[in-house]
């Protein structure tokens, strides 16, 4: 059923962007979506991503990595 909200390009494009959905984008619509954001991987994750071999221990890097860059997320409520 198509939402009622949904009655224009611009709301369907604006719903679509919410969910991270960019397949129905025209090129110039992905080309804006993408031209101010900036997709950045945390460096642990960043550095398996360029030789991604088995390691057990990534994700406990990448918690690591979020507590030293974001020290309020280690407080205790």
């Amino acid at each position: 059923m198509l939402n009622p909200y949904l009655i224009n390009r611009q709301s369907v494009v604006a719903d679509d962007l919410t969910h991270n959905l960019t397949a129905s984008l025209t090129k110039e619509e992905l080309s804006a979506y993408l031209e101010g954001c900036m997709v950045e991987f945390p460096p642990p994750m960043a550095q398996w991503m360029a030789n991604p071999i088995e390691d057990k221990t990534l994700g406990r890097k990448c918690v690591l990595w979020a507590i030293a860059t974001y020290p309020s997320l280690a407080a205790n409520p």
